[in-house]
């Protein structure tokens, strides 16, 4: 089975908890893959999600230090048993008040093999430029990976093809954060890069990204019958 890219939400909030919802069409094998960037000036930030009431698998984290202020960045996944054909509501839970915000983005698929995703990496930077990437190897062809990435500066960011952009998000003009996808044929080292725009070097940057593997059927194994027939005697 092949993944398929479905629809993508966003939310923010400026306190410890908010929540939004993300709309998931009808399908099979889906997952739900969520995104968060926050700005504190208090520590790194840890928070919980949950979607429908169920906890989000936290697959990995990023956290970044300069000028008094951290930047954590973290992405999650949700499996079709937590799903919904529909109106599926996320809630944020961060550790405390973020002093800047927290941002969300989530990202929908069918397809997807129904396991924790196995292959994630993250990054930072500080004030080291514009660009902010990863390379990730996956296991198997027709995979996928999404991202999620965050700077402590105001403005935008794009996607370096064949990443494509699915949300930009900017909190005030203290934090911006994007999350993207590629699509990927085979399962050589792929490099996944996002750009901040305005063209000055950002104060922090932070990224997560994980792979998605494509479904597959499990493979059943037919038995066959075996008859034994017993003639009673002595044997010679």
């Amino acid at each position: 089975m092949a993944i398929a890219y479905d629809a993508v939400a966003t939310g923010s909030g400026a306190g410890q908890t908010f929540s939004f919802n993300h709309t998931v069409a009808a399908g099979s094998n889906r997952v739900l893959i969520l995104g968060l960037a926050i700005e504190d000036t208090g520590g790194a930030q840890l928070c919980d999600a949950s979607v429908n009431g169920h906890g989000m698998i936290q697959v990995d984290t990023s956290a970044v230090y300069s000028t008094s202020t951290y930047l954590t960045t973290m992405i999650y996944q949700a499996l079709e048993a937590d799903l919904v054909t529909g109106t599926n509501k996320i809630d944020v839970t961060c550790s405390a008040d973020p002093s800047s915000g927290t941002t969300a983005g989530s990202m929908s698929f069918s397809g997807v093999a129904q396991a924790p995703a196995g292959i994630h990496d993250h990054t930072g930077t500080i004030g080291s430029g514009t660009t902010i990437q990863l390379t990730l190897t996956p296991a198997v062809a027709n995979s996928w990976i999404a991202t999620v990435a965050g700077c402590g500066s105001g403005g935008t960011y794009t996607s370096t093809a064949p990443l494509t952009e699915r949300y930009d998000l900017a909190l005030s003009s203290t934090m911006t954060s994007t999350g993207g996808t590629r699509q990927l044929v085979d399962s050589t080292s792929t490099l996944v890069t996002h750009v901040y725009v305005p063209g000055t070097a950002a104060n922090r940057q932070s990224m997560c990204a994980l792979v998605l593997a494509p479904y597959t059927a499990p493979v059943s194994t037919a038995q066959g019958a075996y008859a034994v027939t017993w003639w009673g005697g002595d044997f010679q």
